[in-house]
């Protein structure tokens, strides 16, 4: 009986703490502060290069925003506000006192970064960022050659503006062999590590029929060269780099074979990356290991397939591939961008050179020799690995 009165006092208790407790219940003091969860930086409107146009996306915890404004409709649960100047601390106060809110970025989630903005002034932005104590930094970063803001601000099917970057992106992650993924911090480190290229996803808005964005489409990635223009790989490309760095998991792809198109489901690579000098020349050196299952879609039957066809499959695939690589790689050393770490890699064996590599690496790195080993194992229907 005492246990059975204990219980009833102790939930009386914890009912009445709840009274106590400052924010459950005030929603007009919540409603007096800007909790941004995303943000879009493009070029400026009015043709100025020395500026630059932010965008904060934040939602409304009720119909009414306040004072403030904004720009929310009835109905949405967020509201987006832009401002234009020449520092990003300007910009975030004109957005301030726009909304009438305390803006706080703590707890953002996607920063969109326009790929026409000046390399410097994208260093300056990221700086700003970084130096902000209160920036969440581990925001998911992207990048876009269309309106930043648009991106942003893309009404997806069924996904609120609240929702991760997992679910705002659709099928994005999916096919991660066309995707690399970068918070604000991982940027940010990349663009300090010596020798090293940082680079960010590209992504595509998609319209349907009705001019309606309701996808948003991984389009390869944006390569920032520590001393050069900055410029996109393709998806196929972005593929090539994801097999170097050994990160492909469970994906579909379709390769040539005999003039025709083979389909292959859970493709995933390994990957063993080495750099070394050999008779004084820079030697760049990868070991690729793909592993893909023989698959049905549109064009390739499960049927059984014999074991020789099995191997000449593979070899074609081994071939396909190391050649899709070499050009993705070449292509890398002409910009003398080092997406993959290699001076990173060269540094663990050689850190007496760090300041050579540091101020030389990009020339290094364009001069090097390539390497490429690959090894497909293709399984089929009645055929052991």
């Amino acid at each position: 009986m005492n246990n059975m009165v204990n219980k009833y006092l102790l939930t009386g208790f914890m009912v009445c703490m709840l009274l106590f407790i400052p924010g459950c219940w005030d929603y007009q003091a919540m409603n007096t502060k800007a909790l941004a969860i995303g943000m879009a930086i493009d070029q400026s409107q009015d043709g100025n290069p020395e500026k630059f146009r932010v965008t904060i996306q934040y939602p409304v915890f009720s119909g009414s925003l306040g004072e403030g404004g904004g720009s929310s409709e009835n109905g949405k649960n967020h509201a987006e506000e832009s401002a234009e100047g020449y520092t990003l601390g300007e910009i975030l106060r004109s957005i301030q006192l726009k909304i009438n809110r305390n803006l706080d970025l703590s707890q953002i989630q996607t920063i969109v970064l326009s790929s026409q903005l000046r390399r410097e002034m994208q260093q300056d932005i990221l700086e700003d960022l970084i130096r902000e104590p209160r920036t969440n930094r581990m925001a998911y970063m992207v990048s876009s050659p269309f309106q930043a803001s648009d991106v942003l601000s893309a009404k997806l099917d069924k996904i609120s503006a609240s929702d991760d970057l997992s679910k705002r992106f659709g099928g994005i992650f999916h096919q991660n062999g066309y995707y690399i993924s970068r918070t604000l911090w991982e940027f940010w480190r990349d663009q300090t590590l010596p020798g090293y290229a940082s680079s960010l996803p590209l992504i595509r808005p998609w319209k349907d029929q009705t001019g309606k964005v309701n996808r948003l489409l991984a389009e390869g990635i944006t390569v920032y060269p520590p001393d050069g223009k900055v410029f996109t790989l393709s998806k196929k490309q972005t593929l090539s780099v994801n097999f170097l760095l050994g990160t492909v998991k469970n994906m579909n792809l379709d390769i040539p074979y005999h003039q025709k198109i083979v389909s292959l489901s859970s493709v995933y690579g390994e990957s063993q990356m080495r750099c070394f000098r050999r008779n004084s020349k820079m030697i760049l050196y990868a070991r690729i290991y793909i592993h893909g299952i023989l698959g049905k879609r549109g064009h390739v039957s499960l049927a059984n397939m014999p074991p020789a066809n099995v191997m000449a499959l593979q070899n074609s695939v081994e071939q396909y591939e190391r050649m899709q690589i070499l050009q993705t790689l070449k292509l890398l050393q002409k910009h003398g961008a080092d997406v993959l770490g290699y001076g990173e890699i060269y540094l663990q064996k050689h850190p007496e050179q760090e300041q050579q590599v540091r101020s030389n690496w990009n020339r290094i790195f364009q001069k090097a020799s390539v390497e490429i080993d690959v090894q497909a194992w293709i399984s089929s229907k009645g055929v052991l690995m």
